[in-house]
């Protein structure tokens, strides 16, 4: 009697921890990626291809299933490179 009213309980707890746990690897995946975004561009300086190897840097660190939605968002705008 007892295990049938704590059973949803606890379920819905360990449910909880693993979409936690999803979601929390993601930012790390996230964080780590931008950091070696940082430190490839800080090497990269002034190169002019320095953007294309900071999109290759991010899409090695994150890796092929996430690497699409984050480069979309980190894409410079086309008419922003012609600014400087």
């Amino acid at each position: 009697m007892e295990f049938a009213l704590l059973l949803p309980v606890f379920m819905a707890a360990v449910m909880g921890l693993i979409e936690y746990s999803v979601a929390f690897n993601a930012t790390l995946s996230i964080d780590r990626a931008s950091e070696n975004a940082a430190h490839m561009a800080a090497i990269a300086g002034n190169n002019a291809a320095a953007d294309c190897i900071l999109l290759q840097e991010i899409e090695t660190s994150v890796g092929p299933e996430r690497s699409q939605t984050i480069v979309r968002s980190v894409r410079p705008h086309p008419v922003a490179r012609h600014r400087r």
